[in-house]
């Protein structure tokens, strides 16, 4: 009797200390955000990963945030238990300000997700189509950190990416939009992390310096990247324009009216790989086509994000 008593607990026990994925505990997730005046589309981020996740997983820094409305929403937040760190900067060091803060804030957190505040994840069907499940992103992210335990991979880039063209800010939000898929390259697509593991991440998040041992690897999981392009093109461009000049790449007195004098210039930060050469793409696009430039040139599918507006947007 007893020895079977034994035996069995014994069994259990081995059961539970081989890591069975009904017994694996859940990641501990740390999501962060940088950001400045976003307003309305602060609150959906804040309402959609309370909701993946919860507010107490939030790291969100406030770049000098001057809007009544935005910093409404920051208090209300914090009260909720995020982390809100207020009058952050600059602008160009926000990969290493999120990475320090998350381990300062978050000692024991064991993934790491940065994101921009367009930025939604979603899990993606057998077509490359993006659905809206909760669950399933829970269950992808759990997946990439259970698969650190048994390999050596530190790093996930998710590829699959779709722009949303918002063509009417009339309530309810956002709701005529436009479906753009991006082929994303991998050393662009945005990363998830495993925070022991990760050293340094860059400015867009696009590209992290991992430990030695340890790689970044692509499809892990059906998980991608609704990006909201919340502003018109015009304002776009402009951005685009402070962006380059904040980063010392183009002068201060560049309008886009003198853009043409800067082409050279604008091709060069592509050409080198600089660091947010993406904007320039924007500009180069803008000099190209004007505003029509910067939208995708082949619109390979066009629908309503109804059940994911539903759940981002309510």
């Amino acid at each position: 009797m007893f020895p079977s008593i034994i035996f069995t607990l014994g069994l259990i026990l081995c059961f539970l200390l081989s890591g069975s994925v009904f017994f694996r505990p859940a990641p501990k997730i740390v999501v962060t955000l940088f950001a400045k005046n976003e307003g309305i589309l602060l609150q959906h981020w804040i309402q959609y990963y309370s909701r993946l996740f919860s507010p107490q997983q939030l790291l969100i820094f406030d770049n000098f945030s001057n809007d009544n409305f935005t910093l409404a929403l920051l208090r209300n937040v914090s009260m909720l238990g995020a982390k809100v760190l207020l009058e952050q900067g600059p602008y160009k060091w926000k990969g290493a300000l999120q990475l320090n803060a998350a381990r300062q804030y978050f000692p024991h957190a064991n993934i790491f997700i940065p994101l921009d505040c367009d930025e939604f994840i979603v899990p993606v069907d057998n077509l490359g189509m993006p659905y809206v499940n909760l669950n399933h992103v829970r269950s992808q992210i759990s997946y990439f950190h259970h698969n650190r335990l048994s390999s050596n991979i530190s790093c996930w880039g998710l590829e699959q990416q779709f722009d949303l063209l918002i063509t009417s800010l009339a309530k309810p939000f956002w709701h005529e939009t436009q479906y753009y898929p991006v082929n994303v390259s991998f050393a662009m697509s945005k990363k998830i992390f495993h925070l022991k593991d990760v050293i340094s991440v860059n400015h867009g998040h696009h590209h992290g310096k991992i430990r030695n041992g340890t790689v970044c690897a692509s499809a892990l999981g059906r998980v991608g990247i609704v990006h909201y392009h919340n502003r018109g093109p015009l304002e776009t461009v402009s951005r685009a324009l402070m962006d380059m000049q904040g980063f010392g790449y183009l002068p201060a007195n560049t309008t886009l009216l003198t853009l043409p004098q800067q082409r050279s210039a604008i091709i060069d930060i592509i050409a080198l790989r600089r660091p947010g050469r993406h904007k320039a793409r924007e500009l180069l696009a803008y000099l190209e086509k004007g505003t029509k430039g910067l939208l995708s040139a082949k619109k390979e599918r066009s629908f309503e994000f109804s059940s994911l507006h539903s759940l981002v947007f309510n």
